[in-house]
């Protein structure tokens, strides 16, 4: 049976170091018994990540991986860059992008020419990015780990938070900056 081994390819910069998004689906992977090898970037700025650029090349060349999945646009552009002629780079929108803005054209640049598949998280991303080859697929939540309701104590404890109060969790970084194209309205 022939081993599949994939690089992922994504941002170092959290607290914790690597994303829970992104830890959480190489975890689920490697449950099927596919091998997971992470590479994050830390670094902001076009200088942030090309500065990893040697290193990745390297591993990527040296690692002989099925696949190099990467997580965000700029780590799949340093992807690209960094060996222009895999055959497999995966990369997974997770992001904000634009229409017309110079991001949005280099997404579009490198889907049509290095990338084998995109994938996207929302409806709302496949509509706004227009990538014929694009494939939503939405990040996933381990019902394992919340399944009973009568074992969220132990959780509750370890987060800080009140027994007695209903939490509703925004699953992103409230110092992340989005700009918007149109007007927000509550609902």
């Amino acid at each position: 049976m022939h081993e599949v081994k994939i690089l992922f390819v994504c941002s170092g910069n959290k607290k914790q170091g690597i994303s829970p998004i992104v830890s959480n689906q190489g975890e689920a992977i490697q449950k099927l018994g596919v091998i997971i090898d992470y590479f994050p970037v830390i670094g902001k700025g076009f200088w942030g990540y090309f500065k990893h650029y040697f290193k990745l090349r390297r591993k990527i060349k040296n690692g002989k991986y099925t696949a190099v999945h990467a997580h965000y646009s700029v780590c799949g552009m340093l992807v690209s860059l960094s060996t222009p002629f895999h055959e497999n780079i995966i990369v997974s929108l997770m992001g904000s992008f634009y229409k017309g803005t110079v991001k949005y054209y280099l997404i579009h640049f490198f889907a049509r020419f290095s990338w084998k598949s995109v994938i996207v998280k929302s409806e709302r991303m496949m509509n706004q990015i227009n990538l014929k080859k694009a494939v939503l697929i939405p990040n996933g939540v381990s019902v394992d780990k919340y399944a009973k309701i009568s074992e969220r104590e132990p959780y509750r404890r370890e987060l800080g938070f009140s027994s007695e109060k209903k939490y509703v969790i925004f699953v992103s970084d409230p110092s992340r900056v989005v700009r918007s194209t149109r007007p927000s309205k509550l609902i």
